[in-house]
């Protein structure tokens, strides 16, 4: 037999529609033939795989599987046993794939001869990888998703503590300073667990106007403590910038990504600037630029595939560019990257400008929640024995009558127990059994009248995009503090 002739129209069939070659060589000696999609697999022609000997397929596995694969083809040798393994080889043409190899000793052979058949599954590994990286990546949100959960809870108790404190110190109390800058510590926290959430993939587009510079301001304190000490970071932020629209939590999410990128690419430290400026057709444009190794044409070409990456395996998911210019495209814009090796690398996102001002941010409550006094009555449902305590004591002290329930069956039956119905149910949404909406509408249905007030420490946009509530529904994100859970409650009230 000869290598595969194209001329036979068996031939081009394997050639052109199968990732598989069949393959035959004498034990110790060269190739006899071979047929099939030779040049998929092998990187070389027909007559070039079969000038190789015998042992090309143990003398081009990758240093890391060769060793396995050489017993492998030894046993099959010495002993018959069939050889069917997947490891990375080595094409003539220097490329490294994954291939399926399966082989046998012909029986009866005047001169020991191996069958063999070779197959590239490359994209059944590569797909393969992709699904481990997408389930590696929703177990790390679910984790950060329980995470950002509890930890809003004790800020909750954290800050309403705090702020009982600082309301029962004097003026003139010196222990008010030090309650004070506890409270905006906490506070603090309380911004950074905001800031988790977009990585949690439990986050949805909510675009407003926002100023982009002080989406960067934000986001800076983040940025110094993820790229190190090493790397210089520069900031450069043009004046009047028109509002874009854009969703601020997913903008940070890829100024963090960008950002975290340019690190990497700096293993020995550097410079990340990052500059917003308008653009003369109106729009703006902020630049992520670092000093780092670049990339090349190729890698340049494929930086936005999803699943694609350069770093080492079990580093990076190949999700961080792709995720970022879906969220760019989803604000209107664009992103574009300009890299050579050895010349670090320049993303420049543009954003459409909108007439429209910046919403404005949200100003802080007063200290004095005590400004909320009320008489009805009130359910609580929580299942966190800190929270539910503070805010049964917080309410009471403004002269609510508070009743708690631990959970849905709790509340259930403090509904039925009691003698005249609530007022108001100010559940949390996530409780043991049920949650709370299904709560809420076995009291209204005793009860049509009575308000309702979520409280959570998911974000309201993961509660709707999971059906646990909608959009119209009144509701308080935790952590908060006293004045907003008594100006929230009185709202609720007397809607």
């Amino acid at each position: 037999m000869t290598p595969t002739d194209l001329s036979d129209p068996f031939g081009r069939i394997l050639r052109d529609t199968t990732t598989e070659m069949v393959w035959a060589g004498v034990v110790g000696g060269r190739g006899l033939t071979c047929t099939g999609n030779v040049e998929r697999v092998c990187g070389c022609s027909p007559d070039e795989l079969l000038e190789s000997a015998s042992t090309v397929w143990v003398d081009r596995a990758d240093p890391g599987d060769r060793e396995r694969v050489a017993d492998a083809f030894g046993r099959l040798q010495l002993t018959g046993v069939p050889f069917d393994h997947e490891y990375r080889w080595q094409r003539l043409d220097g490329c490294t794939i994954w291939i399926r190899g399966r082989a046998v000793l012909r029986p009866g052979a005047t001169v020991p001869t191996i069958d063999a058949v070779f197959v590239d599954v490359t994209d059944r590994r590569r797909l393969i990888e992709q699904i481990r990286h997408l389930q590696k990546t929703e177990a790390v949100g679910e984790f950060t998703v329980g995470i950002v959960h509890d930890f809003n809870n004790m800020l909750a108790a954290m800050l309403a503590n705090l702020t009982l404190l600082l309301d029962a110190c004097e003026p003139d109390d010196p222990r008010r300073a030090e309650a004070t800058a506890a409270v905006e510590i906490a506070e603090r926290a309380a911004a950074l667990t905001r800031q988790l959430l977009p990585f949690t993939r439990r986050h949805t587009f909510e675009p407003r106007p926002i100023d982009l510079n002080e989406v960067l301001r934000h986001v800076e304190p983040l940025l110094r403590r993820l790229i190190g000490q090493d790397v210089v970071f520069v900031l450069r932020l043009a004046s009047a910038l028109p509002s874009v629209h854009a969703d601020s939590h997913l903008l940070e999410q890829v100024i963090v990504n960008l950002s975290v990128n340019a690190r990497d690419a700096m293993p020995h430290g550097g410079t990340l600037a990052i500059a917003t400026e308008l653009q003369p057709n109106g729009s703006v444009r902020v630049t992520v630029s670092d000093t780092g190794c670049g990339m090349d044409a190729d890698t340049r070409h494929r930086a936005f595939e999803p699943f694609f990456t350069t770093k080492p395996q079990g580093r990076g998911t190949g999700l961080g560019l792709a995720t970022a210019r879906a969220i760019i495209q989803e604000c209107g814009g664009e992103i574009g990257l300009d890299s050579e090796p050895g010349s670090g690398s320049i993303f420049e996102i543009t954003l459409p400008a909108v007439l429209a001002a910046p919403a404005a941010a949200a100003v802080p409550e007063s200290p004095s929640w005590r400004a909320y006094p009320g008489r009805e009555s009130i359910l609580v449902v929580e299942d966190d024995d800190r929270v539910r305590a503070l805010v049964q004591r917080m309410l009471t002290s403004l002269g609510y009558e508070v009743v708690c329930a631990r959970d849905a069956e709790d509340a259930l039956t403090a509904v039925h127990a009691g003698s005249r119905p609530f007022a108001l149910v100010l559940s949390d949404v996530i409780l043991p059994g049920a949650n709370g909406a299904e709560v809420s509408r076995a009291v209204q249905a005793r009860a049509r009248d009575t308000r309702v007030l979520y409280m959570s420490g998911h974000s309201l946009s993961s509660l709707v995009e999971r059906g646990l509530l909608t959009p119209d529904d009144q509701f308080l994100q935790k952590p908060f503090t006293p004045a907003t859970l008594a100006k929230r409650v009185r709202e609720a009230l007397d809607v």
